[in-house]
């Protein structure tokens, strides 16, 4: 392979390798409760005491997660704490849908550690994983300042744009006095898409110290 082609193909794959990682930190149910406990976050817009809403967030959460095989069963399965169902039909099958955007990610993330791995383990030059490594935190911080540009400029629109993009018709507008709702509001997303942006932002920085001390 060309040296210009594997800086190319190295510098691609790092964007993508470091949101699935970020992605992978932050699904999992501790996200929610930290987010529950800042000053200020929504109340459930329907009777959950803090407890039920933890629990629930949890069962939501890890439905999405892909390697959990049980996951959405145990949410069609969940209860509230009056033994009524927690999740109704639309509820359920969007989960399903993001469960399936989640696996994308992850996918993409896994895709793109490959080459750099593989071009670290084989290439004979240094320089040439240097300067894919360089490049492609260049273009990662590009795409987070664009991305974090849209979401400060107007969430609302981003978050809309964002799920026409991901998931089919208006499979993702769910009843606004429906559990999920109330486990994750817009807030939620919220701080999530700010907590990725500093992951990813934090893992660039790790990959600059790096180099740095590399090329010394």
């Amino acid at each position: 392979m060309r040296p210009r082609a594997i800086v190319i193909a190295v510098a691609l794959a790092v964007a993508p390798a470091l949101i699935g990682t970020a992605l992978l930190v932050l699904a999992h149910p501790w996200a929610a409760d930290v987010a529950y406990a800042l000053p200020g976050f929504p109340e459930p817009r329907i009777a959950l005491d803090d407890d039920e809403r933890s629990r629930l967030a949890a069962v939501g959460t890890h439905a999405i997660q892909p390697w959990r095989s049980d996951g959405v069963e145990a949410m069609r399965a969940a209860r509230r704490d009056d033994g009524r169902r927690a999740f109704v039909r639309e509820e359920l099958e969007h989960f399903e849908d993001v469960r399936t955007v989640v696996l994308a990610f992850l996918v993409a993330g896994a895709a793109g550690l490959a080459p750099i791995a593989v071009v670290a383990g084989l290439v004979r030059d240094r320089s040439l994983v240097r300067r894919g490594l360089i490049a492609g935190t260049r273009l990662t911080v590009a795409v987070v300042a664009a991305t974090g540009a849209l979401m400060l400029i107007g969430f609302d629109a981003f978050f809309d744009a964002f799920h026409a993009l991901f998931f089919e018709g208006e499979t993702w507008k769910l009843p606004n006095l429906g559990t999920a709702r109330s486990l994750y509001p817009d807030a939620l997303w919220a701080i999530m898409g700010g907590a990725m942006v500093v992951l990813v932002l934090a893992q660039v920085a790790a990959i600059v110290v790096v180099l740095r001390r590399g090329g010394r």
